[in-house]
């Protein structure tokens, strides 16, 4: 629509140009954010210290290298319980642990997550999650991220049930992007669903909600729901400010928890951010579970070509 000609596939990559200026890209990340900006990302403890510099609120933690578990296990002893456990630097809700509250559990993540990471304990901050995308221009758009669940009928089972979701959001999403987006029956779900004296096998009741993972990622199973137009003014303010912070970041999905309303006025004590994303997940507010469609693409679009609008 706004004549941008866009190359063949290289690998992953693209190019895009438009009268004579050309811009590379690899589905949300573009040479809009540099490299810096991608390295500090990836690195959570890093940019958990990077935005408290700044004076935006963060969950209080460190991290552990694999020959620190004495260390961890007496941070862990010292903190406020449960706490989080995560790598230092993984995508996708990949090997993080919620509600963590003993020591054996904690020596297992340890031992788990150090196979191939640096470790991260991290204080829980009790609240609502939400995923902000925002660019350094001002262009804010949210939603509020539910853990894959499956709602009852009175008549299937869990299995069934998430079957069933499946094949909605196949037709939603299509071959490309529903593996990543598809709920799963593996180990993680099972354990969550013992938690609930569940299993596969368990016929919920009609309008029964059973919840097959503890984080609210997408790429796990989650759901998502367009809160843009309920955000007070201060949450976007908030992940403005994350995204013009730091250097070469330009555009962002963040992650927010608030123990607050969405729609008050938010302080210091109110939030706390989990993770900036330089690959910011754009399809949950595209296309949100319910709610409306926003178009953080086109914001995207806007600040590669300026003149195409």
């Amino acid at each position: 629509k706004r004549g941008i000609k866009v190359s063949k596939p290289l690998d992953n990559f693209r190019i895009f140009e438009y009268r004579g200026e050309r811009h590379l890209v690899n589905a949300q990340e573009t040479d809009q954010v540099g490299r810096p900006a991608v390295s500090l990302t990836h690195n959570k403890q890093l940019c958990r210290e990077f935005l408290n510099v700044n004076g935006i609120s963060v969950p209080k933690g460190n991290r552990f290298k694999k020959e620190e578990l004495k260390q961890a296990l007496a941070y862990f002893k010292r903190s406020n319980k449960p706490v989080v456990c995560k790598p230092v630097n993984s995508d996708y809700g990949t090997l993080v642990f919620l509600n963590v509250d003993s020591e054996k559990q904690l020596k297992h993540i340890f031992k788990k997550i150090t196979k191939n990471y640096d470790f991260i304990i991290e204080e829980q901050f009790v609240g609502t999650e939400i995923r902000v995308f925002a660019t350094e221009k001002g262009y804010v758009c949210a939603n509020q991220r539910t853990p894959a669940n499956v709602v009852g009928d009175g008549k299937h089972n869990i299995k069934q049930l998430v079957e069933k979701k499946n094949q909605l959001r196949f037709k939603q999403l299509g071959d490309i992007d529903f593996e990543k987006y598809a709920l799963h029956l593996d180990k993680e779900e099972k354990k969550m669903l013992r938690r609930q004296k569940k299993s596969i096998r368990s016929i919920l009741d009609e309008g029964d909600i059973v919840l097959l993972r503890d984080n609210s990622n997408l790429s796990t199973g989650g759901d998502s729901m367009d809160i843009t137009d309920e955000l007070h003014p201060s949450i976007k303010k908030i992940a403005i400010k994350i995204v013009q912070s730091i250097p070469c970041m330009k555009y962002a999905g963040i992650d927010i928890i608030l123990n607050k309303d969405i729609s008050k006025p938010q302080n210091k004590d109110s939030y706390r951010i989990i993770e900036v994303n330089n690959m910011p997940g754009i399809y949950g507010h595209h296309m949100p579970h319910q709610g409306t469609s926003r178009n953080p693409a086109g914001a995207i679009l806007d600040m590669l070509f300026p003149k195409s609008k």
